[in-house]
């Protein structure tokens, strides 16, 4: 008898959908029976691989199960206790990195945590009452944890982890709250809790020296999981550009094998000849970029006992302020010059294609009247751009691509823009994407930003003259916005709204600043006038 391998499953509208039965053995302890859920695509070979992934989760978490059901209860000795609650603390932090959300959700958890440490969560009194405070807000946490690592303790284990699950999980959330008000500071107090195995000293695994896979190998178990969180997809080929450059540094040898010489040798490369384009790069882009790839990758196959060691834990890049000779927002006249280059496109005989001939045209003008980012602009499709609360507005948004902050924001069209006809572009424009060619992955419909950004910039540094490398060719306009709303006393929240970025405060966190006061802003702004610039500029 052949056992036939489970496969997506198709429902009535299309999609394609996970759809198991739970092993008789385990149904108990898993609590139901049947396993369904939609895997989001109505592509057969994205859905295979989504479903691959997927099942190989349920086989891990049911071989969970089964031993939380047979295994015998360990007792772990203080210092494991201490590296667990280390290790919860690390994936709550990892969990909320790139978008921690508001300062007053942090402050609400950390009210909560000093109320369950003071026994308020407990109609007990006295230290029973603490307990069991601590219990109920804290044990769940400790039972999950547990769990996800394989691991069934004694009474007295589970008693003497709450307490340590406290301290880390608060000390998570208060660093959780410094992030989500922009300060990512380095986190000191981390190097107190010893590194975690999950495996009894006198059983440590050791990997056999046949077993030896290579970064790039590393690289896809990190991607996987990537993907499972539901990540940006971006960041993984800028990921993986980053992890095969040093792959190919160290000629391809087995990751195990790497060493912190070689690391810092690397480090010293990129610093002094360069990455791939053969540039030296900046302490910045190597210590946020490489390094940060590298680490994240490697940290994982630690963690999953794929390497026995992880060498990146201890490079540092030092990073050296950047010398300025100049603010880095366009002047005036290096305002006006852009926009006059830009618009006297439309006069211009050009081989570049009608998408990007658009976003020479009208991305400049946006982000002089938004400071949007130029990848935010690029991306916008028709319905990206339409009325709200009676008032014509730009919507940034994670639907229709890559955004920093991965949050929606509405940002009112100034009536210059309108007046020179933007409403009218994009209300001809035949396909959704205004100023980008699409491309279709997975069943999903994405932009190519890549040659319109590219053409943005060469307008900037070729057509308008702007060649001072002080200055960013697109991100100079965020820099002068600012300046100007500063300038015409917008207010700071109302400056936040627009340009994206987080509340400096937690009291700042409540209400929200409407269309109108944003409109208000916008209005404030005076009109650039190009006409003789415009016309020196046509051939």
């Amino acid at each position: 008898m052949v056992l036939r391998m489970p496969r997506p499953t198709k429902a009535n509208n299309g999609i394609w959908q996970y759809r198991v039965r739970v092993p008789a053995d385990v149904v108990e302890s898993v609590g139901r029976d049947v396993i369904k859920e939609s895997l989001h695509t109505r592509d057969e070979a994205e859905a295979i691989k989504r479903f691959t992934i997927r099942h190989a989760q349920s086989l891990a978490e049911w071989d969970k199960h089964r031993t939380k059901l047979t295994s015998p209860p360990r007792k772990l000795s203080h210092k494991e206790c201490v590296a667990l609650a280390g290790r919860m603390r690390d994936i709550w932090l990892s969990v909320f990195d790139e978008n921690p959300g508001d300062e007053v959700r942090w402050a609400r958890l950390m009210a909560d945590d000093i109320r369950a440490r003071l026994g308020l969560g407990s109609l007990m009194v006295g230290e029973a009452g603490v307990l069991d405070s601590l219990n109920k807000r804290f044990g769940p946490f400790v039972d999950q944890t547990l769990f996800n690592e394989g691991i069934v303790v004694d009474q007295a284990t589970r008693e003497k982890l709450i307490p340590l699950f406290e301290k880390a999980m608060h000390e998570a959330n208060r660093i959780n709250l410094m992030k989500a008000g922009g300060d990512y500071s380095e986190d000191d107090e981390a190097k107190k809790y010893p590194a975690w195995s999950n495996v009894a000293p006198k059983e440590r695994l050791i990997i056999p020296t046949d077993a030896k896979p290579t970064l790039m190998d590393l690289f896809d178990d990190w991607e996987k999981l990537h993907l499972q969180r539901g990540k940006r997809e971006k960041t993984i080929k800028d990921f993986r550009q980053k992890v095969d450059h040093l792959h190919r540094f160290i000629k391809q040898k087995p990751a195990g094998e790497l060493t912190r010489a070689e690391l810092r040798k690397w480090r010293d490369h990129l610093l002094e000849t360069g990455g791939p384009q053969g540039k030296p790069l900046s302490t910045q882009t190597v210590s946020e970029k490489y390094f940060a790839a590298v680490k994240a990758v490697l940290s994982l196959a630690h963690e999953n006992e794929r390497i026995n060691d992880d060498p990146s834990k201890e490079i540092k890049v030092r990073k050296a302020k950047p010398k300025l000779s100049r603010d880095r927002a366009f002047t005036t006249e290096e305002a006006t010059a852009i926009l006059a280059a830009a618009s006297a496109v439309v006069g211009q005989e050009t081989k570049m294609a009608t998408k990007t001939r658009l976003a020479v045209r009208w991305v400049p003008w946006i982000m002089a009247y938004t400071g949007a980012r130029v990848s935010e602009i690029v991306q916008m499709r028709r319905q990206d751009i339409a009325t709200n609360d009676g008032v014509v507005c730009f919507t940034i948004t994670p639907d229709a691509g890559s955004t920093k902050s991965s949050l929606p924001r509405r940002i009112p069209v100034h009536q210059h823009l309108i007046d020179q006809g933007l409403l009218d572009v994009v209300a001809a424009s035949a396909d959704d994407f205004i100023f980008a060619a699409a491309r279709k992955e997975a069943g999903e419909t994405t932009p190519i930003t890549t040659t319109a950004q590219n053409a943005v910039r060469s307008l900037v540094r070729e057509s308008a003259g702007i060649t001072d490398e002080n200055l960013q060719p697109n991100h100079g306009w965020r820099h002068r916005l600012k300046t100007q709303m500063i300038n015409l006393d917008v207010a700071e929240r109302v400056q936040n709204a627009i340009f994206g970025h987080s509340a400096s405060d937690a009291a700042s966190r409540y209400g929200s600043v409407s269309i109108a006061a944003r409109q208000a802003a916008i209005k404030k702004l005076p009109r650039y006038d190009v006409s003789g610039l415009e016309q020196r500029r046509r051939p």
